[in-house]
């Protein structure tokens, strides 16, 4: 088999997860888009199908803790299991191929929970969040509003939330990114409102006091 057809099959292999267990099932199966024969595909599967399973966890492994610090409050809020099930789903689904991958798979990932909000329960706001301040990192975007419902304790995500507008500026392409996030003040509840009419109503199912 030439040198270069198998190492293109390899990095396939290492990165494509359906590609991957098609070829661990039935390698036959994808000899002809391998663009390889039969024989040398079975021969590879044989060869290095425990040393592709390992290098590609690996290199998800890498993908992960790369992920996880742009995803703090995410993370948090997901709890350490959830999130590694999670972005592994997403994972296998998506392949980062810009210049800052680690970026934009976490802002991929973002959307990716977005799209599934009984996987992301409690975890969207924050995911939403997290998402927008890792867009506004482009050097070309000068200005983003949101309205959140966020948290009132970041590290807490099952604490109480409030509406809180963010607000990500930069005075000219590429300037100095500037970042604010302002809470709305809490409106009190107030009492039920009750009309003239309700009033004259419940002051005439009253009885009429008789002077003795």
């Amino acid at each position: 088999m030439e040198l270069g057809k198998t190492q293109a099959l390899l990095a396939r292999l290492y990165t494509d997860c359906g590609f991957r267990n098609r070829f661990l099932k039935d390698p036959e199966s994808v000899a002809s888009e391998a663009e390889i024969t039969t024989d040398d595909c079975q021969r590879l599967a044989q060869a290095c199908g425990d040393q592709v399973i390992g290098f590609a966890r690996s290199l998800l492994a890498k993908r992960l803790n790369e992920v996880r610090p742009l995803l703090p409050q995410t993370a948090r809020a997901l709890g350490a299991e959830r999130f590694q099930e999670l972005f592994l789903a997403h994972a296998a689904e998506y392949l980062p191929v810009g210049i800052n991958k680690p970026r934009e798979d976490a802002v991929e990932f973002g959307k990716w929970l977005e799209r599934q909000p009984a996987s992301a329960g409690n975890a969207r706001p924050s995911v939403r969040y997290e998402r927008t301040t890792l867009e506004s990192y482009d050097p070309e975007r000068r200005l983003i509003i949101r309205l959140f419902r966020l948290p009132t304790n970041p590290v807490d995500p099952d604490s109480a939330t409030r509406l809180m507008l963010g607000i990500w500026l930069r005075r000219y392409d590429h300037a100095p990114l500037l970042h604010r996030l302002i809470s709305f003040p809490r409106i009190p509840e107030r009492p039920p409102f009750k009309s003239d009419r309700s009033v004259r109503s419940d002051r005439s199912d009253k009885p009429e006091r008789l002077n003795a």
